[in-house]
């Protein structure tokens, strides 16, 4: 239930779950931090630069599956569907800014 609000909210909720989806994205970015604290960035980038362009790719991912979810019915194949792009744009993200 909570996905699903999250991907399709219902319009007369949407303020209130962007208030909330601060709080998750706040969360994220302390993630991400802790994450990015950890590898050997490339040097022509920092980790505020990198904590900014992640805000700015989660949101596009966000754009992005909100319109892929429109197809899609079954929250099941839903979540499981968001759990691999992003477990794969995370991938993607670490490997272009680390050193190697």
């Amino acid at each position: 239930m909570f996905f699903e609000v999250i991907t399709k909210p219902p319009a007369n909720l949407l303020r209130e779950i962007t208030e909330i989806q601060a709080d998750l994205w706040d969360f994220n970015r302390k993630i991400f931090s802790k994450i990015i604290s950890k590898v050997n960035l490339r040097k022509d980038l920092t980790e505020e630069n990198m904590l900014d362009y992640f805000e700015l790719i989660q949101e596009v991912f966000n754009r992005h599956f909100t319109m892929l979810s429109k197809d899609i019915n079954d929250f099941e194949t839903l979540g499981k569907l968001h759990k691999e792009k992003v477990e794969k744009l995370i991938d993607c993200i670490l490997h272009g800014i680390t050193e190697h």
